[in-house]
């Protein structure tokens, strides 16, 4: 009998060779930010009727507590978790994929597979059937043949129960591959696994899994990654770069997160400074809209008038600044201007929610825009 894979020295190749993640950035408008940089610690609840495996999340259960989100990984080894969109459940796994600490206590080699990517190259191969023949194992270890792990030695990691799989957005597949992740999660039950989804998603048929939430962003959490933000985002340490004024745009971002506590402590103010707070409130919840807030405010600075507006400000930034900022110059055709861009993509993202895809093909889009504008 062979001895078993060393992980540890597995993880550390992989750590030194930058291989258990690809450098995630944020969606940000003006310029990518590293998002271990500004990552701030994800909190969850417990879904429910749910029961923890260990003991010591009994009271996390019970009371509906907030905790850490890597405590519930420690504690159970299935983990099903769930957050509206921009919540950080994608972060959330990438942080994890990179975390030492968690590697260290439960001792699994983290694996991140996403699983928009998976569904996109069954279709690729050639069928649209649930019956193709990819399958998640067979992905798998190609995404680690290309990291540099033999194939040998991933079937006696996999098969010895020494991963960790890190399975993110499965509402993102394409419903006819959802089966081939139960199935996998099935024939390799001894692994750990934890799987994202969006809140108001599919419904999964993982019994044996516990169900946790993402929650919001607490003042805490936003203030601290306001402070990762601006130290991350070379934008706001450069003396008036771009042409934007940093120092103003810091402090307008300062000032929404001052008001927020204010707003903690003394509620008696003129019923259109409440309004005003609440979008404030609404703004912080998650990652994501804090980010677009940030961009908004570094580009204009001016706070957006509610959540309508800020959505409206950063695709106009995304349209019209993205390849300025980048320096990027597109061979586009002089009518696909940023105007006509929006009618295009609001077209192609009405045709993905109509048809419940997360991906779609030149050939499809295509068929739906008016001829010749590609």
């Amino acid at each position: 009998m062979s001895d078993p894979p060393r992980l540890d020295e597995i993880y550390e190749a992989l750590i030194a060779n930058n291989h258990l993640f690809d450098n995630p950035s944020t969606p940000g408008m003006c310029r990518p930010v590293n998002i271990d940089k500004i990552y701030v610690e994800t909190k969850i609840k417990y879904s429910p009727n749910q029961q923890s495996e260990e003991s010591s999340s009994t009271y996390g259960m019970l009371s509906g507590a907030r905790i850490l989100g890597v405590d519930a990984i420690k504690e159970n080894k299935k983990l099903i978790v769930r957050g509206k969109p921009g919540s950080g459940k994608t972060t959330f796994l990438r942080h994890l994929s990179s975390c030492r600490k968690v590697f260290l206590d439960i001792n699994r080699l983290p694996v991140l597979v996403r699983l928009k990517d998976f569904s996109h190259n069954i279709r690729q191969s050639g069928s649209s059937a649930p019956t193709s023949q990819l399958t998640l194992e067979d992905y798998i270890q190609d995404i680690l043949r290309i990291k540099g792990i033999e194939r040998v030695t991933t079937e006696k990691i996999v098969n010895d129960g020494m991963a960790l799989f890190l399975l993110d957005g499965v509402d993102e597949m394409a419903r006819v591959d959802v089966d081939k992740v139960v199935s996998f999660t099935r024939k390799f039950n001894h692994n750990r696994f934890v799987i994202s989804c969006r809140s108001a998603s599919i419904p999964l048929d993982l019994t044996e899994f516990v169900e946790v939430q993402i929650t919001d962003f607490d003042h805490k959490q936003a203030k601290e990654f306001l402070k990762n933000f601006i130290g991350a985002n070379p934008l706001l340490t450069e003396a008036n770069g771009s042409g934007r004024i940093p120092s103003e745009a810091i402090a307008q971002i300062h000032h929404l997160i001052t008001q927020m506590e204010e707003r903690r402590e003394n509620y008696l103010t003129g019923a259109k400074q409440r309004r005003r707070e609440e979008w404030i409130e609404k703004f912080v919840q998650t990652p994501l809209l804090l980010t677009m807030l940030c961009e908004v405010i570094m580009s204009s600075n001016q706070v957006p008038l509610g959540l309508l507006d800020l959505y409206d400000k950063s695709v106009e930034l995304l349209l019209s600044q993205w390849d300025n900022d980048r320096n990027i110059t597109r061979a586009a055709p002089v009518r696909f201007l940023p105007e006509s861009r929006r009618d295009f993509l609001s077209k192609i993202a009405y045709e993905l929610h109509s048809r419940e895809q997360a991906t779609i093909s030149k050939e499809e889009i295509q068929s739906i825009v008016e001829p010749g504008l590609l």
